[in-house]
């Protein structure tokens, strides 16, 4: 069967027609398919708990229990003074699994009353939300 072309006035065979069709129906399932869902190890990690939750300040150093979900190994805590953007100090987590990772918090970020806030990182830069820790007198 052949199909005139619109256009040229030339004429087209029915395989070059299927092979177009075939060609803007994968265009479309392309452009237009659902974009997959992340994997796992690209969620975010989550914090629901930090035990300690408040600190006497000067209590010296002190091992941190991170409770939450999507921890990964490599995990490293970031943590600095409250609204202290663009500074803070990253450690690394002591013990990790997918629900709860260990830290150590050292003396001399404990050394004064305040609010800490505390944000676990990933590796591949895939980060939680921050949460705090209070320092009390």
């Amino acid at each position: 069967m052949f199909v005139p072309s619109v256009r040229s006035g030339k004429v087209i065979h029915s395989a070059t027609r299927r092979t177009l069709f075939c060609g803007l129906i994968i265009t479309i399932f392309f452009v237009w398919a659902p974009v997959a869902p992340m994997s796992a190890q690209q969620r975010a990690p989550r914090i629901a708990s930090i035990t300690p939750s408040s600190l006497k300040a000067g209590s010296g150093a002190t091992i941190i229990t991170i409770k939450g979900s999507g921890f990964r190994s490599g995990a490293s805590i970031r943590v600095r003074a409250k609204g202290a953007k663009g500074t803070g100090r990253d450690l690394t987590a002591t013990s990790v699994t997918t629900n709860e990772l260990q830290f150590h918090l050292p003396a001399d970020l404990v050394s004064n009353p305040g609010t800490l806030e505390l944000r676990v990182k990933n590796q591949g830069k895939v980060r939680s939300q921050w949460a705090t820790l209070t320092v009390t007198k």
